[in-house]
């Protein structure tokens, strides 16, 4: 017996719906929506478990990470792509999208989300970040008569201590900023890899 799973995650609880692969319901119910609660639901399926579908929500990539570390092959879905295949279902409820989440696991129609989308928000703060202090540093130097001038990322780092050769006392106020800038600049090329 093959068994595909629908998730559909709100806040507290998260419905579930277990069908075989002709379509027949298996059960429903319901679970906590942390990771140990919904491995705890889905125990007694493991072993004819295909696959699990999980809608895009805020809390889906912790939950998406856990049922994957678990060893349960689990797929998050693309909200929009889900939403117009389960607009067609009569009944607008939990357990009705839960069995039609379900229903799209055993037809194979649906979108994976890139969970890369969550790296690259974190790039982009990051960087934003990054920029915010070398902006930061170009100022307070800037009020000592100190311009950095127009220099490539790769030689930033180089051009700030030169500045602060010819200005010791600045020392105790750049150099702390120039610290986590060149930190968060190693993450960063970390992050691109």
């Amino acid at each position: 017996m093959t068994l595909f799973i629908g998730l559909d995650v709100s806040l507290k609880m998260t419905s579930i719906c277990v069908v075989e692969d002709d379509g027949t319901l298996v059960w429903q119910g319901k679970a906590l929506s942390e990771p140990v609660p919904l491995i705890e639901a889905l125990s007694p399926y493991r072993d004819s478990i295909k696959l699990v579908g999980i809608e895009a929500c805020p809390l889906s990539e912790w939950l998406y990470g856990a049922l994957v570390e678990s060893g349960i092959e689990t797929v998050c879905i693309e909200v929009r792509h889900a939403r117009r295949f389960l607009s067609s279902r009569p009944n607008k409820t939990e357990k009705s999208d839960a069995r039609g989440i379900a229903e799209m696991m055993r037809l194979g129609h649906f979108r994976k989300v890139q969970m890369l989308r969550t790296v690259l928000a974190a790039r982009d703060n990051f960087v934003h970040h990054m920029v915010a202090i070398e902006q930061s540093i170009r100022g307070l130097l800037k009020v000592h008569g100190l311009k950095v001038g127009a220099v490539h990322r790769c030689t930033f780092a180089a051009r700030i201590e030169s500045l602060l050769a010819d200005a010791p006392d600045l020392r105790l106020a750049i150099e702390p900023l120039l610290e986590a800038r060149n930190m968060m600049r190693k993450k960063t090329a970390l992050l691109d890899r």
